[in-house]
């Protein structure tokens, strides 16, 4: 079934392995999945990116078992992507602001568990749209041995959130290339914490959850994670992952 899905979301998750996911016309977010797993290189068509946030994306999609809270995921052939087009910026904050809930407890229907899990199977998404959060710190953790960059935040309710992962990719792409250029990771990071409390008053964040994994002496879980940061206007300036 070919569907077209406006991409809200593009991650990293380890190595070159990505993932993706996006909202259809009616609403209803899909997460395309290979059985090899999606990879860099197959979101580029004869070297142009294709899949991007904002894109509008024309997928060749068949169903697939889903285990909650990853209910979305759709099986996809991603030699067969095809572009067409980007959303204005309108069109881009209506979407968001259609899928949007004001409260991280609302986008996991009450299932996160101390403020970073939900347990497997759990009767959620894994993939959500909260409308009015503020991020107050960024950082970079090297401290296991994988470079990531984590955010505390604020959510609708006042409720504070700490030390969540972002994955956005192309998040993290603007704070290595911020570190380059500025010399430290905690230059860069002020620098990313100011272009955002610049653009807070319109800032939507998609939030999401990893696949089932054992951490330490944690259960089996799957953990949370900031799978995408919008603002208006555009805190990247129109960038891409690729622009970095």
């Amino acid at each position: 079934m070919e569907k077209t899905l406006a991409i809200t979301d593009l991650t990293h998750m380890s190595g070159d392995l990505i993932c993706v996911a996006g909202i259809d016309r009616d609403g209803v977010c899909v997460r395309p999945v290979a059985e090899r797993g999606v990879r860099l290189y197959d979101i580029y068509y004869h070297g142009l990116l294709v899949v991007h946030p904002r894109a509008l994306v024309s997928f060749d999609l068949s169903p697939t078992q889903t285990e909650p809270p990853h209910t979305e995921d759709a099986l996809a052939d991603f030699s067969t992507v095809t572009r067409k087009g980007v959303c204005t910026d309108r069109l881009w904050e209506e979407i968001l602001s259609r899928d949007s809930l004001p409260t991280v407890a609302d986008v996991f229907d009450g299932q996160l568990v101390g403020g970073r899990i939900v347990p497997p199977g759990a009767p959620t998404r894994s993939l959500g749209t909260v409308e009015g959060a503020r991020i107050e710190q960024v950082r970079v953790d090297d401290s296991r041995g994988r470079r990531q960059y984590r955010a505390d935040f604020v959510d609708g309710s006042s409720v504070r959130y700490e030390g969540w992962p972002v994955n956005d990719l192309a998040f993290r792409h603007m704070m290595q290339a911020s570190i380059d250029s500025l010399g430290g990771e905690r230059a860069a990071a002020h620098q990313a914490e100011r272009l955002l409390a610049e653009s807070s008053e319109r800032l939507f964040m998609r939030v999401g959850l990893t696949r089932p994994v054992r951490m330490g002496s944690y259960p089996l879980a799957c953990w949370t994670q900031i799978t995408g940061i919008y603002t208006f206007p555009d805190y990247l300036g129109g960038k891409t992952f690729a622009d970095f």
